[in-house]
């Protein structure tokens, strides 16, 4: 392995990266954006639990789990690079029966790294062994404190046994000094939009980092609640005036197979930019093909690459300020806040535990309750 970048320097580089951004996108149409700095990887589209709100029962692509050939012959080419790295896409990560291991190597090479679960398969050991590994931050996506609503949200996932492994989680990532920066995720849907209050004050009680209130995806189309989202408003809109995605410029996902594409909501791979197993990421970023993606998008052009199928054509996120290219300079703005405080933990070398006496407290209460 190559010598290990020290967080100060991949934090660094994740603010090198978006000034250098910033000046490519003067002119966007010409030349080669910088390389991403944040990297989509998918350890497996498999998961146990079907969301009302997924694609899980949509997906026709072949299930799979990662090889770790394929695995370690990414990180070792982003390693270097101080690239950060997140371990989900379209399935549950904690299946995969290598996990730890992805974890431990992309740490041994400098990588940052964040993990999403849905924290069904989540164990006191495997917490241990998680937070041990230096992990970077996780992401629990649990989306109701009310087990009702939960169980309704998150088919075939059990609300009390769930939590508890999430408390546990904090109650050893507590003990540790919060070395993990733990994230709190529920989606804003119609079953969810009464609950939102309850469920913030109920994490802001306790070790958790930060509360994220995820605006519904509708999957092109393909989630079961994609009608929740209406889009007919934008239907008339003059072809200049429709927003250019910034993903394309800004991501690359590499899937378990091996195959990449820009966007991870591309849950089929309907416009695959090249393969891992073939040709280096640095390569493929580079390629004529993820370039034609990119024209694709600054023509609006979609058709040319969906191919009967519906991918950005349909996405709400293309109406996201947030993902509009053009606004890029005042996305920059908040993407540096956000990364500063993912990688907050790995900055400060002395914490602060003002509040933590209050949280230590109810954590245990919850614990208690269950």
């Amino acid at each position: 392995m190559n010598d290990q970048i020290k967080p100060r320097e991949s934090f660094q580089k994740v603010v090198d990266r978006f000034v250098d951004q910033l000046t490519f996108l003067q002119n966007p149409a010409e030349g080669i954006p910088p390389f991403p700095q944040h990297i989509h990887i998918e350890p497996t589209n498999a998961c146990n639990l079907r969301c009302i709100h997924c694609v899980q029962d949509a997906m026709q692509r072949k299930r799979g789990m990662m090889d770790m050939d394929i695995y370690r012959k990414v990180i070792d080419e982003i390693g270097p690079l101080g690239c950060a790295i997140s371990l989900n896409v379209q399935g549950e990560p904690m299946l995969h029966p290598h996990i730890l291991d992805m974890v431990a190597y992309a740490k041994s090479a400098g990588c940052h790294v964040s993990l999403l679960t849905n924290a069904t398969r989540l164990t006191a050991a495997k917490s241990a062994r998680l937070i041990e590994l230096g992990l970077d931050r996780v992401v629990f996506s649990f989306d109701a404190v009310d087990q009702d609503l939960y169980e309704r949200i998150r088919k075939r996932a059990k609300f009390k046994p769930t939590l508890a492994n999430i408390l546990e989680f904090l109650r050893q990532n507590l003990e540790a000094g919060s070395p993990t920066f733990v994230c709190a995720s529920i989606i804003h849907e119609e079953a969810t939009s009464g609950h939102l209050e309850e469920y913030k004050r109920y994490f802001s009680e306790l070790p958790v980092n930060t509360i994220f209130v995820s605006e519904l995806l509708n999957m092109s189309g393909y989630s079961s609640i994609s009608s929740e989202i209406d889009l007919t408003k934008h239907e008339n809109l003059k072809n200049e005036d429709r927003p250019i995605c910034r993903v394309p410029w800004e991501n690359i996902t590499v899937n378990w197979d091996g195959r990449v594409c820009s966007c991870p909501l591309d849950f089929e791979i309907t416009c695959p930019v090249g393969d891992v197993r073939t040709h280096s990421l640095k390569d493929i970023w580079q390629s004529p093909a993820f370039q034609e993606f990119r024209e694709a998008h600054l023509e609006r052009n979609y058709a040319c690459f969906e191919k009967g199928q519906t991918l950005c054509s349909t996405c709400n996120c293309l109406w996201d300020p947030e993902y509009d290219l053009r606004g890029y300079p005042e996305f920059v703005k908040k993407a540096v806040l956000r990364q500063a405080g993912h990688y907050a933990n790995a900055l400060t070398e002395r914490k602060s535990d003002i509040g933590l006496g209050e949280k230590r407290i109810s954590l245990m209460k919850r614990i208690n309750e269950l």
